[in-house]
């Protein structure tokens, strides 16, 4: 992983396989996924020092920022993919099911909005800090990815 000033370009992460889907917070940390030993693991730069996120047994990526500058991204082990959120310290499943859990997007006031077919059929469910609820409890039809909209300033 490089990044560039404008002026220098620094290398602050070398992966032997692959890395992956850089994303910048709204201070200036950058979160990536780096695959090695047939694991993918999140990582944040804070403009010194790279830390790991995660460290599951398969796969963890997609990850994004809220607002308030706590990272959301997917997990998976034992063929169960759960929606993680790291505040800085600590560590949650908020999504905490043994179904598909996919695609997180954080509202611009903290909820998290992801996929999951915990219900039969894959449903947006949204997260608030304490509970989720189920939006689109559609048995019809699938969801795909949840968007946010706000309305024009």
């Amino acid at each position: 992983v490089n990044v560039w000033d404008g002026h220098n370009v620094e290398m602050i992460w070398q992966s032997a396989d692959f890395n992956s889907a850089p994303v910048w917070s709204a201070d200036g940390r950058l979160a990536f996924t780096s695959y090695e030993q047939s694991s993918m693991t999140v990582y944040v730069w804070d403009g010194i020092a790279v830390t790991a996120v995660s460290r599951r047994a398969v796969f963890d990526g997609n990850p994004v920022w809220s607002a308030d500058g706590r990272l959301a991204f997917t997990g998976e082990t034992d063929l169960n993919t759960e929606i993680y959120v790291w505040d800085g310290q600590e560590l949650t499943n908020v999504s905490q099911s043994p179904f598909s859990d996919v695609s997180p997007r954080w509202s611009e006031d903290g909820r998290l909005a992801f996929i999951s077919d915990r219900d039969g059929s894959r449903d947006i469910y949204v997260w608030d800090g304490a509970s989720l609820t189920n939006l689109t409890n559609s048995p019809d039809t699938d969801e795909y990815k949840p968007a946010w909209w706000a309305p024009p300033q």
